[in-house]
């Protein structure tokens, strides 16, 4: 990018505001950014709780998950319990929250391979003997990749 620059600037060429701010915005893109681990999960949970939060009102609604999902550059998805169509770790965390269930079930962050993290988040029903179901959870799976380019 730097010899692009270099070499248009040095034949006399001029760039527009607009080539300028493209420019710019190619070569933030391909700054070195230090971000920890701690970081990746701390932004992972807030994205994860605004798009599941929004996510409640389509749970029934593939179509509208589906954008949801493209609006955000992640895949949103419930889970149930036994779900034949959940990943390995989609059912561990759900079995984990079914076998633990109580009114205040946090929300979750976990790694997913070296280039993905998983959000999830257990939805309960409190039932009239006072006992807690545990209904699934949202799984929301990111690119931390995109979760970096997120950050400020």
């Amino acid at each position: 990018m730097p010899i692009l620059l270099l070499l248009l600037t040095a034949c006399g060429g001029s760039l527009s505001s607009d080539e300028r701010k493209r420019l710019h915005d190619a070569s933030k893109q391909q700054e070195v950014v230090r971000v920890t681990e701690a970081e990746i999960a701390e932004a992972v949970l807030a994205q994860g709780r605004l798009i599941t939060t929004q996510a409640l009102r389509y749970r029934d609604d593939p179509a509208r998950l589906d954008s949801l999902s493209s609006a955000n550059n992640v895949s949103v998805r419930w889970v149930t319990s036994g779900s034949s169509d959940a990943l390995s770790v989609e059912q561990q965390i759900i079995e984990a929250y079914v076998l633990n269930p109580s009114e205040d079930l946090p929300d979750n962050v976990q790694k997913l391979g070296e280039d993905s993290v998983l959000y999830s988040r257990p939805q309960v029903t409190k039932l009239p003997d006072g006992a807690i179901m545990v209904d699934g959870m949202w799984s929301v799976s990111f690119s931390k990749k995109n979760v970096i380019l997120g950050m400020d």
